[in-house]
């Protein structure tokens, strides 16, 4: 806005990502009021479009500035433990996995850990549910283009900038994280008992891949999200299925 003398909110942010989780945090952000990007577009939706569109050069290593081994490696399961040499650091990548880590940590299992990386991903980012290629094959191409790059730079960074990016609230969450309530299916024994059959009929009529392209981390989550109202009227992306529940 500095640079353009436009208003800012005539200005559009719009993220070209492989993730659905960075989808969702754009629509329904937590820990702060509201988000910076205004919308996301799946890369692989684009990918073949933009592949076209891109002319035909090979760019050596020398000429991308800045591209370590380190950052070369952050989607891939890992990827940020690398930067903790010292510390006592933890990977964990897939969501069943995910959640039985921080089933831990709530009950004060992990407390030695000083950090933690979860993917709710296999393998991280680059096994989202909207990447382009396979996940062990870019895994090999990243493996190998990372150990033809430099461990590190020496780079300086504008301390101040980020000082006043964080005290904006640019870079750090500016909200309290409250604790969900356990969900209840419902009041009355009765009608819980119902619902739990519509989930346990639901869950049987789904995928069960778990791929989180309809929002919900697991398919069972879906189907509890469907019945119990939350998301009446969500849709497995896979399946294009529009549950009907009879009450």
């Amino acid at each position: 806005a500095k640079k353009t003398g436009l208003d800012i909110s005539d200005i559009g942010i719009i993220l070209i990502t492989p993730c659905t989780a960075r989808v969702t945090s754009i629509r329904k952000p937590i820990g702060i009021d509201f988000s910076y990007i205004d919308g996301a577009i799946s890369i692989k939706d684009i990918f073949g479009s933009m592949l076209k569109a891109l002319p035909n050069v090979k760019i050596s290593n020398d000429e991308v500035y800045g591209l370590t081994r380190r950052n070369m490696l952050c989607t891939t399961s890992g990827g940020q433990v690398i930067h903790f040499e010292n510390e006592n650091t933890m990977a964990v990548d897939g969501i069943h996995n995910a959640i039985s880590i921080l089933e831990k940590i709530e009950m004060d299992q992990l407390d030695e850990m000083d950090f933690i990386e979860i993917a709710a991903c296999p393998k991280g980012c680059l096994g989202g549910p909207l990447v382009v290629e396979n996940k062990f094959i870019a895994l090999n191409k990243i493996n190998r283009i990372a150990r033809n790059l430099p461990e590190n730079f020496e780079t300086e960074y504008d301390t101040e900038k980020c000082l006043e990016m964080y005290k904006e609230g640019f870079i750090r969450l500016t909200n309290k994280i409250k604790p969900m309530e356990v969900t209840k299916l419902d009041p009355d024994l009765n009608i819980s008992i119902k619902k739990m059959d519509a989930i346990r009929n639901l869950v049987s009529s789904l995928p069960g891949i778990d791929c989180g392209i309809c929002g919900s981390p697991t398919c069972q989550s879906f189907a509890e999200d469907v019945i119990t109202g939350a998301r009446p009227n969500a849709v497995c992306p896979v399946m294009n299925i529009l549950p009907s529940i009879k009450k």
